[in-house]
């Protein structure tokens, strides 16, 4: 995998690079032809009333302009360049995590006494190798962070001075309402991977033996089975997708905020003239907006890294279970003997099984709790229906008494 995908990844780093580059230097040489164009018409303006001495000379940035056309249209194109090399790096590592996996499963002697089931297998090739080959080259872009943080920063501290300030007093007044949000998320991630195993088994179980299920006309219990699972996972799932939305609300909300709480404070502190927003606001609200994109995009690594650090424990508790014993097979010396057998033994061994987090043993002492306390209701159901039915016993039994004893008095 390393000697194959690093050259990709170099080189979709320093191409995602220049994009950056290309895209940060939009705003100032937007400033630069505004600037001009406010300076023509001023000159038009003015000149007719000025003597020759104080005329105002305005030149148009030809070269600037053509760089600020071209800028956006490089960008697409480096950034798409480089996304390409990661997403061959991220497919390379797919592929291996599932040849270690097919390879490991060979080598096991999975039995039905093991917990690795057909569907933990199913979902550590499905769901586990997907999320560390989207989100493991995340932390790659990491090495961009900091040219697209503190490059537009410096823009706007030269433009604004200690106004600029407030941007970042913002954004850490923000940065507590995500981190509530990320345990939330971790253990919804993790619910939902456990429980997606039950179901992947369930519904494999079920698909190998369909043709029972079609004979014993037994289609409704197989459904109800599916649909147990699947509604324990929902809880997972919701609370997920709460937490994705939450992240996605505050990604939206923050820079809007920070733009407007910076250019108030500038506003108020240095008053601008109206006249002179389209060069003292609006490239540098441009400037604030590269810079708070990134910044946000942190709790999507939080994000990347927590299901990268959960697939990544499952897949190695996986690879490290203990593995057969691979013997030589030795031809026997006489070609007339087809089968040659010495010193033989046979041993039962323990099936392979992966050590049960704390979290899992929770859902499993939960699960087993709740199945006592259905035992328990059921049982006292019982208890309640038989003394009911001897009630009913007695009263029949005094009714029919009372019966004979009134057919003996007449």
């Amino acid at each position: 995998m390393i000697h194959c995908g690093s050259w990709r990844l170099l080189t979709s780093i320093i191409i995602l690079i220049f994009s950056v580059g290309f895209q940060i230097c939009q705003p100032s040489l937007m400033k630069e032809v505004i600037k001009a164009v406010i300076t023509k018409g001023m000159a038009a303006e003015m000149n007719p009333t000025l003597p020759p001495e104080y005329q105002i000379e305005s030149k148009f940035p030809y070269v600037s302009a053509i760089i600020l056309m071209l800028c956006p249209f490089l960008n697409g194109l480096l950034d798409t360049l480089g996304s390409r090399f990661i997403f061959h790096f991220s497919s390379q590592l797919r592929s291996g995590l599932a040849g270690l996996i097919y390879q490991k499963t060979l080598l096991l002697n999975i039995t039905s006494q093991s917990n690795i089931d057909t569907g933990r297998l199913l979902s550590l090739l499905s769901t586990d190798t997907s999320s560390i080959a989207m989100m493991f080259p995340m932390f790659f872009n990491m090495i961009l962070l900091p040219i697209q943080i503190f490059v537009p920063f410096g823009f706007v501290a030269y433009d604004w001075g200690l106004s600029s300030l407030m941007s970042f007093g913002v954004f850490l007044f923000s940065f507590p309402f995500q981190a509530m949000v990320v345990p939330v998320l971790i253990k919804a991630l993790k619910g939902y991977l456990t429980h997606n195993d039950t179901r992947n088994k369930v519904i494999n179980e079920i698909l190998q033996g369909m043709r029972v299920v079609k004979l014993s006309g037994l289609e409704n219990e197989f459904i109800k089975r599916v649909e147990s699972t699947r509604e324990t996972q929902l809880n997972d799932v919701f609370y997920w997708t709460l937490t994705v939305q939450l992240f996605l609300t505050i990604m939206n909300a923050t820079p809007q905020a920070v733009n407007v709480a910076t250019m108030s404070v500038y506003i108020t502190s240095q008053d601008v003239p109206q006249q002179m927003f389209p060069v003292s606001i609006m490239p540098t609200i441009g400037q604030l907006t590269m810079m708070t994109m990134p910044l946000m995009t942190l709790t999507v690594y939080v994000y990347a890294g927590s299901m990268v650090l959960i697939s990544v424990s499952r897949i190695r508790e996986f690879l490290v279970l203990p593995e057969l014993k691979v013997e030589p097979q030795i031809a026997p010396s006489n070609k007339k003997t087809a089968v040659e057998i010495r010193s033989c033994t046979f041993i039962w061994g323990d099936p392979p099984e992966i050590p049960l987090e704390q979290r899992e043993k929770n859902i499993i002492m939960e699960e087993a709790e709740q199945r006592r306390k259905c035992a328990k209701i059921e049982e006292e159901k019982k208890k309640i229906l038989e003394k009911q039915q001897e009630m009913m016993k007695m009263k029949r039994q005094s009714s029919y008494n009372e019966d004979i004893d009134g057919q003996y008095k007449l």
